[in-house]
């Protein structure tokens, strides 16, 4: 979601940092939807910007994004690992 998110801002010519997309990510309808789908505490949009902040900027993660991980929203185009990194 943070990765299509970044690619729309893209498109649209919209400049914002990691957490300024996070956070329209996490305060978006489908995100807490899946949240919800998982037994997890209490939704906390606040611990949530953290955690997916820290998730995406971890280094360990690098070797999750892949080109092959991650396809375009409305296609089956994967999104070229260029791109991935720039975003990221």
């Amino acid at each position: 979601m943070y990765l299509w998110k970044r690619v729309d801002n893209e498109k649209k010519g919209i400049t914002k940092n990691r957490i300024e997309t996070v956070a329209e990510v996490v305060h978006s309808g489908p995100y807490k939807r899946l949240y919800a789908t998982f037994p997890l505490l209490r939704f906390d949009a606040d611990k949530e910007i953290k955690k997916l902040t820290q998730l995406i900027a971890e280094p360990r993660q690098s070797k999750e994004f892949k080109s092959k991980n991650f396809v375009y929203k409305d296609t089956n185009k994967n999104i070229p690992q260029s791109v991935i990194d720039k975003l990221r």
